[in-house]
Parts: structure tokens; C-alpha cells; sequence
């Protein structure tokens, strides 16, 4: 059973080691630091969620405003397939 300060006790631990956002996992990077051209199967599997994905992403953001390096794309590079 938790705490009765439970929450207090939660927020005190993130605010000590807070996350990073828009950081990309260094584990999906190449040696010089780019994106690896397989990072949406490493980190998502071939389970077929990366298309769903791709189609919800087209669907809220369709002017790829919410993007960062390692942000869901709007399609697949064919290149890369």
C-alpha cells in the first residue's frame, strides 16, 4: 500500500531526476549522431503500428509542425523501406 504522501513523494523523485524531452535515444542513433535509418522498427517493432503511426500523424498533425529528428514521419522515405 502506498504512502498517504504518496504524490508528494512522486513529485519530489521527478523533480531529482527529471526527464528529457526532444532528446533522441542514443541507443536509435548512428556513430555521428543521426537518426539510424531503422529507428522506427527498433523502437516500435514490424507489428505494423509504425503505418498506424504514419496515419494518425497525417490525421493531427498534417503540416509536420510537431517534428523533431526522431518525431513519427508524415510518410515513409522509400528510400529506406
Amino acid at each position: 500500500m502506498a504512502p498517504p504522501d504518496w504524490p508528494q513523494f512522486k513529485a519530489k523523485r521527478c523533480l531529482r531526476n527529471p526527464g528529457r524531452f526532444n532528446y533522441p535515444d542514443v541507443d536509435m542513433l548512428t556513430v555521428n549522431g543521426a537518426a539510424n535509418d531503422s529507428w522506427l522498427e527498433l523502437y516500435y517493432g514490424n507489428s505494423g503500428l509504425v503505418e498506424d503511426l504514419i496515419l494518425l500523424k497525417n490525421q493531427v498533425d498534417p503540416k509536420n509542425l510537431f517534428r523533431h529528428q526522431m518525431s513519427i514521419p508524415l510518410a515513409r522515405d522509400k528510400n529506406k523501406q
